[in-house]
């Protein structure tokens, strides 16, 4: 049922995103309130935020999604908020109840629940990296990064997942089993956009790679964490997962070069944040 639902969403998403690619430039999170102007933001649901670099709280109050009435149309901006009702209303119960902290009772309306995962995918905050308050937070280009989460979590599809938590890596989904990873050069599993790392390098990497790599050390400098990283490169940190689950890692999960060769470790667990070599990222 809610494959076929997708189906027809996604095209509809699409076919907006070909006509209204420039009239629909973002939609904001408005946390400043003094940010907010009834003559000109058409509110298309509200809902809440995470807080901190690593997300572990989430603002008090529901914050206003809105689109700007003086770059957007009347139709597109009601074409937009329908779209994001149906695929808001038709999201498994597994997705919603990953994304209950976005959408509080009080604001649980379908569009509420899209938006919700649009900015978990992308791993929106409200806040900067360093700590401080952001005044807004925008989603850009709207209909394609729609277009974007349907297909990432394969919502049109028999197997739809989502990644748990911001960065663990566990994945729910609709209850039934996913089909399997496909195979990559080395024989190993594909992680998905919230894997934890590659495929177990040989042995003469893995020691190379330890010999060439200083220790951990956040305060030196050298080492950036996960978020930093991101806003480094100008991805998510999903994208940066993704592109250690094409690399390659030590047995423990506790270091490795993704396919680009930026340099990571983790302290503790395999599901803790990785922190970046500076020198390896790719954008100095």
């Amino acid at each position: 049922m809610s494959k076929a639902v997708y189906d027809r969403i996604l095209a509809e998403f699409r076919e907006a995103w070909s006509k209204a690619e420039r009239s629909l430039a973002n939609v904001d999170v408005l946390l400043d309130d003094s940010l907010f102007d009834r003559g000109r933001h058409d509110v298309i649901c509200s809902v809440c935020l995470p807080i901190g670099p690593c997300g572990e709280r989430f603002t008090v109050f529901p914050r206003p999604v809105v689109a700007d009435t003086r770059w957007s149309s009347d139709e597109t901006r009601a074409t937009f908020k329908r779209l994001c009702s149906e695929a808001g209303a038709a999201l498994p119960a597994a997705f919603t109840a990953q994304l209950s902290d976005y959408v509080p009772l009080l604001v649980a309306e379908p569009a509420a629940w899209w938006i919700a995962l649009l900015l978990y995918l992308t791993n929106a905050t409200a806040s900067w990296p360093d700590g401080s308050h952001r005044d807004e937070v925008a989603i850009p280009r709207p209909f394609l990064v729609s277009i974007e989460a349907i297909q990432q979590c394969g919502l049109n599809t028999d197997h739809p997942l989502i990644s748990e938590g911001r960065e663990n890596g566990e994945a729910v989904g609709s209850g039934e089993a996913a089909p399997p990873a496909a195979k990559t050069e080395q024989g190993e599993g594909k992680g998905g956009a919230g894997s934890n790392g590659g495929a177990a390098g040989t042995e003469d990497e893995i020691i190379a790679l330890e010999q060439s790599t200083p220790p951990l050390d956040r305060n030196s400098g050298k080492w950036v964490n996960n978020k930093r990283a991101a806003d480094i490169e100008g991805v998510g940190t999903r994208t940066l997962a993704d592109y250690r689950s094409l690399g390659i890692k030590d047995a423990a999960g506790n270091l490795g070069r993704d396919k680009d060769g930026r340099v990571w470790r983790r302290e503790g667990t395999p599901k803790a944040h990785p922190w970046y070599l500076r020198s390896t990222l790719l954008a100095k």
